[in-house]
């Protein structure tokens, strides 16, 4: 399943007001294919957002099953987007 980054809020579109039953569970799909659209690595990532890249693995390997919504807004944010961007249509 392709993402298409024209289907995504892009950052300052709409004010973000998260909690964990707003992230569907596809989220860490959606993580990656942002990342990846965006042409970052998982290093690129964890530099620009300040969070590890071990971190950002597990995110999108769903080892880690309940995200923090503080961390997904940071990594999301650094590649310019919203939590919006993950939130069910």
């Amino acid at each position: 399943m392709m993402i298409s980054l024209k289907s995504l809020t892009r950052k300052g579109k709409y004010r973000t007001e998260g909690s964990l039953e707003s992230i569907p569970d596809h989220w860490s799909h959606i993580l990656l294919e942002i990342r990846r659209e965006s042409g970052l690595t998982r290093p690129d990532l964890s530099h620009m957002s300040g969070i590890g890249t071990s971190t950002i693995e597990n995110y999108e390997q769903r080892k880690i099953i309940e995200p923090s919504i503080y961390k997904m807004e940071i990594l999301l944010g650094a590649m310019g987007y919203d939590l919006d961007a993950i939130k069910k249509l």
